[in-house]
């Protein structure tokens, strides 16, 4: 799966550079054991959690998340009226 938070859209299957998903959150709703998630460095931080419930994998073949760099940050900004 491809993860990109600028291109992508979540209609998309993200198992292509062309057809990336927009969040971490459809990308593992859409992956299986010993799937790979590619997270896109777009510059923009990823504001979600990332929760894997029970992916895995095997040693031959395991399951694996590439951030390339890209930030996840589970933290939003508040403003003073809140």
């Amino acid at each position: 799966m491809i993860v990109d938070n600028r291109a992508g859209d979540d209609s998309h299957d993200g198992r292509t550079p062309e057809s990336p998903v927009a969040t971490i959150a459809r990308a593992v709703a859409l992956s299986a054991t010993s799937d790979t998630i590619v997270i896109r460095n777009t510059g923009v931080v990823y504001r979600e959690a990332m929760v894997l419930g029970r992916r895995g994998g095997t040693p031959e073949k395991p399951f694996v998340v590439e951030g390339g760099g890209a930030v996840l940050s589970g933290l939003r900004i508040i403003g003073a009226s809140e």
